[in-house]
């Protein structure tokens, strides 16, 4: 199902330097009304709704793996999803151990180089 959600996107003068933050309407498919997985590029990529903020800087290769990687996010963190700051990530990764283990998983996935699979992610 398709449906419109609003991102955060750089903005760059005509030299290539960042000039601001521009939030732009993007078409993707709204996964438990927190993430929104769009087409990007060569891969698929997963953005928290209330911040437009992106999940990781990942790009998935299927769809259907940045589905499986939204819903794994939002089995670990449930309703604190449902919030419009960023640091929900950042707030909770010392409180529990799973936390503090899924932050390292997105570290590593952050520096990824390329498309990610699912099977690859079981690697990282």
């Amino acid at each position: 199902m398709q449906e419109y959600y609003s991102i955060l996107r750089p903005e760059h003068n005509s030299k290539g330097k960042f000039t601001r933050w521009v939030t732009v309407v993007v078409e993707g498919e709204i996964v438990d009304t927190v993430f929104g997985i769009r087409a990007e590029g060569d891969g698929w990529r997963i953005t928290h709704i209330p911040t437009k903020c992106l999940l990781v800087d990942t790009y998935f290769e299927t769809f259907e793996g940045a589905k499986k990687f939204a819903k794994m996010t939002i089995k670990l963190y449930g309703e604190l999803l449902d919030t419009h700051k960023i640091t929900v990530f950042r707030d909770v990764r010392k409180q529990k151990e799973e936390y503090r283990q899924f932050h390292e998983l997105m570290g590593k996935m952050n520096d990824f180089e390329g498309v990610l699979s699912i099977s690859e992610l079981g690697k990282l």
